[in-house]
């Protein structure tokens, strides 16, 4: 499995507009990702799978200012907690089923990129905006089984 740190090094440097991005995150691709977002200002959609490790240390509410004020034309903005589910199918980011938390974050979120209409804080489910302007829960899984037990970045012009 490669790590998401080695795909965004390149990006960086990359002429090609990237539309979608999907990337195993560690804590140092956490980073890098942060570094290079104002490089990859044409994503279109963006699936973060976090590392076990992230759990802790990943901060859903520094993710809307560091990351997707970059990402103008973000319309999917997906986090999976699926590598946890290694482990046990029960295990989830500890504000999985944070209602408010998650509902606060799809404001500020959407504040910072206003064309989002599909946003995800695990895999237990997601929440799409609908035609009424408004957010709503559907407990949809996020990535299919396959995904979960063999990852890998994957990068779409």
């Amino acid at each position: 499995m490669s790590e998401g740190s080695d795909v965004l090094s390149v990006l960086q440097n990359s002429r090609v507009p990237i539309k979608r991005l999907g990337v195993y995150l560690t804590p140092r691709a956490l980073s890098r990702m942060f570094d290079i977002a104002p490089n990859i200002r044409h994503l279109e959609s963006l699936l973060l799978v976090a590392a076990h490790e992230l759990d802790t240390a990943i901060d859903p509410t520094c993710i809307g200012s560091a990351l997707l004020a970059h990402l103008p034309r973000l319309h999917t903005f997906l986090l999976s907690d699926g590598p946890f589910k290694r482990e046990d199918p029960t295990i989830a980011f500890r504000w999985a089923w944070d209602y408010s938390l998650q509902r606060q974050l799809l404001v500020e979120y959407h504040g910072y990129a206003p064309g989002l209409r599909r946003m995800a804080f695990t895999t237990e489910f997601e929440w799409e905006k609908r035609a009424d302007g408004r957010w709503y829960p559907w407990n949809h899984i996020i990535l299919e089984l396959y995904m979960l037990f063999d990852w890998c970045d994957r990068v779409e012009c």
